[in-house]
């Protein structure tokens, strides 16, 4: 059984580190056999208690993901997945603009 041993690094207080997370939610066969739909709530990774020397205006914001998808099952051999995707606070700065996306792919399988 692997065992875990704290080093000096990580008994800092406000270690700095990337973080994110990402719960999802996916509804098998919706509306017809074998097609899917699903939704993503969660955070980018982004970089937290980080101190920035030199620039005390590093934001600390956290960009969150937004993203729903419909996976169409139009016949054995071809699914059609619309989706549509937003994120705020892009580059860890809440100043920029949020952005969305449209999305569409098309997945052949022999």
């Amino acid at each position: 059984m692997a065992k875990c041993v704290p080093t000096r690094r990580s008994l800092l207080p406000h270690q700095p580190g990337i973080r994110s997370l990402s719960p999802a939610l996916a509804l098998p066969d919706l509306g017809k056999q074998g097609s899917l739909g699903g939704s993503i709530f969660g955070a980018e990774p982004y970089l937290s208690d980080l101190d920035v020397p030199g620039n005390p205006d590093f934001s600390t914001d956290i960009p969150f993901h937004v993203e729903g998808f419909y996976k169409y099952q139009m016949s054995d051999n071809i699914t059609i997945t619309p989706g549509l995707i937003g994120l705020s606070s892009p580059q860890q700065n809440n100043d920029n603009d949020d952005v969305f996306m449209g999305t569409v792919r098309t997945t052949f399988s022999f």
